[in-house]
């Protein structure tokens, strides 16, 4: 039983690893968001994983491979505070600031590491989960942020869901689903891992069945649906109606409501699939309604709330300490060249021109 219990952990970590290798890559094409998914498969991963050589005694062998050092529960916040900003229509926090939340987690594997290599040199060096602090840091504090990331996603998903009143039933559901599957999954392990590093109640055995069997469905769903993971926010899919039956001027006020209340326009990669799929109508019937009802095109009816909303944070006191990028990366351009050519063509001054004239 002990057997069929360790490589039944052993094919769940690896199959984890395969989807965070293939989210990684994926992530590159067309959702950054999918890079930091993959970061919470991964180091759920490495727990399995971990387990697996803890079960077969691989850990105790000279000259194994400490590979369970990269998988630092510190990676989890930060990974998971960007899934859930993205899950709400929140922009994803800056490179530069996401990388200041990983710099924990980067200091611990660091330090893991040279202590491993240390002993692998004969040097003895006492273990870090003896000292108080240490354990505190690297156990202690993941747990109380991924606790206090929890809450504050389950506020925003609530007071997302109460503005998704105007999609249908049927959208509504399909919009909602995956967000709050991840939020229960992830949720339902943390208060297992709650009850373990905080109160020493035994939850070893049971989280780590959870892990494993999620981490199998996950890679068989995924299997099955190639796409799963092309949208993690609260964008529902839809099927294509075969005719245009729909009210030309509701459309128009959906679209205006989305574009000014939910401000989905932050989203560097905003396209007219995601509007479509957002309103639960045809791409082209969508497309039809910009150039029509709007007399504009999709990008740059897009690129005009972004130009309003670089306009309106320049004249903004509380933003003066940022630079014109910064505004411009914030409203949802994806390069400095982009903002100033669109810019211009829509107010006829450069930016920095634009700023001297206001201010």
């Amino acid at each position: 039983m002990q057997d069929w219990k360790s490589y039944w952990f052993l094919l769940a970590g690896v199959q984890g690893l395969l989807l965070t290798v293939g989210l990684t890559a994926r992530s590159k094409k067309n959702n950054s968001v999918l890079v930091y998914l993959a970061i919470l498969i991964g180091v759920l991963s490495i727990q399995l994983l971990t387990d697996f050589a803890v079960r077969i005694h691989y850990t105790n062998q000279s000259g194994a491979i400490p590979f369970w050092l990269i998988g630092s529960y510190l990676l989890i916040p930060p990974a998971l505070l960007n899934l859930a900003r993205h899950s709400v229509n929140l922009p994803l926090l800056t490179y530069k600031r996401s990388a200041l939340l990983f710099i924990p987690a980067v200091t611990e594997i660091c330090v893991e590491s040279a202590v491993s290599i240390l002993r692998s040199a004969g040097r003895k060096v006492p273990s870090l989960q003896l000292v108080d602090g240490w354990f505190v840091f690297t156990e202690i504090v993941p747990v109380i942020a991924t606790m206090a990331i929890l809450g504050w996603w389950i506020i925003q998903l609530k007071k997302t869901s109460a503005r998704k009143n105007m999609l249908t039933t049927s959208a509504k559901k399909n919009a909602l689903l995956l967000p709050f599957t991840l939020l229960a999954y992830y949720s339902s392990l943390s208060l297992l891992w709650v009850a373990e590093a905080l109160f020493g109640w035994r939850f070893s055995d049971l989280l780590e069945q959870l892990l494993a069997a999620s981490m199998l469905l996950l890679g068989y769903i995924a299997f099955l649906r190639t796409g799963l993971f092309d949208r993690l926010s609260l964008v529902p899919l839809s099927p294509v109606p075969s005719a245009w039956m729909y009210d030309d001027e509701e459309t128009v006020k959906r679209l205006l409501h989305l574009m000014q209340e939910q401000r989905v326009y932050v989203r560097s990669r905003l396209s007219i699939d995601d509007l479509s799929a957002a309103l639960d109508l045809p791409k082209r019937y969508l497309s039809y309604i910009i150039t029509s009802k709007l007399n504009t095109t999709t990008i740059a009816f897009i690129n005009t709330y972004r130009v309003q909303e670089v306009m309106r944070k320049m004249k903004d006191p509380q933003v003066q300490h940022k630079t014109l990028v910064a505004l411009a990366m914030e409203a949802g351009f994806n390069s400095k060249s982009t903002f100033n050519q669109v810019f211009k063509m829509q107010t006829g001054m450069t930016p920095s021109e634009y700023l001297k004239k206001t201010s």
